[in-house]
């Protein structure tokens, strides 16, 4: 126990390295599950509503 603490107070960059990247993991997996998210929220949009193209941004071709 006494050898992690000294380990702890003598590498400190690490603890502050490695707590960063476990946020920016965090955010990145967020950001695939809301891309995810959105992604089937268009595709049901496009099976409602078929007059709309997706290169138009939901306006209506007629």
């Amino acid at each position: 126990m006494v050898e992690n603490m000294n380990f702890l107070e003598q590498n400190t960059l690490y603890i502050v390295l490695i707590i960063s990247l476990m946020i920016w993991l965090g955010i990145f997996f967020y950001l695939i599950f809301v891309d995810k998210k959105i992604t089937r929220l268009e595709k049901m949009i496009l099976i409602d509503n078929p007059k709309t193209d997706k290169n138009n941004s939901g306006v209506i071709n007629e």
